[in-house]
């Protein structure tokens, strides 16, 4: 097993997940912020983070709180906004405000954190909701993959195999993921460390 430190340029982060960090950020540093105050710390349009602010006060987890004055005369005030709910995870909202359901590796790795030791089967089990469950064969392949990064340890020697998370691997809410580099190995973005085999340089492959 090794630790990778990820090269990432944490000023620059992507996507929904990256905006809700600065948000987090900023709301913790100023109370507020602005669309331009989330777009001067990552490397996405105005139009994305917009897009994804608009979705979080239709599900009434962010609000306006007022505006600010234009920066130079014919210029637009600015709207202010502030989060009502900081949950860990990025929340997945659509345009209208409606909640997307957590995908089947969020499921298994919340099961997994809360259960003491389990096999698939108790694991598919508790991490089925309303909204999703969970494949029975995919759980099994992440247990595997888990255990080879050395996240889940085998309690016993009995059939079917029984695993318990590791406490120090319990990283935080965000699942591990699979990545493929010369060798498969899991990435932590709780810690954004890479943990599992380690991989060997070969010739041709991608």
């Amino acid at each position: 097993m090794f630790h990778h430190e990820a090269k990432l340029d944490v000023r620059v982060p992507k996507g929904n997940d990256g905006f809700w960090q600065i948000m987090n950020e900023l709301q913790t540093r100023n109370g507020e912020f602005t669309v331009a105050d989330i777009d001067e710390l990552t490397c996405s349009c105005t139009q994305n983070v917009g897009k994804y602010l608009m979705g979080l006060v239709a599900a009434g987890i962010a609000e306006q709180t007022g505006t600010r004055p234009p920066a130079a005369k014919g210029r637009f005030e600015t709207p202010v906004y502030r989060l009502l709910k900081q949950p860990a995870m990025a929340p997945r909202v659509r345009d209208d405000g409606s909640l997307v359901p957590p995908t089947q590796q969020e499921c298994v790795w919340t099961a997994i954190r809360t259960l003491k030791q389990f096999d698939v089967r108790e694991l598919v089990f508790a991490a089925t909701t309303d909204q999703v469950t969970p494949k029975p064969g995919t759980t099994r392949r992440f247990v595997l993959l888990l255990e080879r990064a050395g996240y889940l340890r085998r309690v016993g020697f009995g059939q079917p195999h029984r695993y318990r998370l590791i406490p120090e691997m319990n990283t935080g809410p965000l699942p591990p993921s699979c990545k493929v580099l010369d060798a498969r190995v899991v990435w932590d973005p709780n810690v954004k460390k890479f943990f599992g085999e380690k991989p060997e340089a070969t010739e041709g492959k991608p």
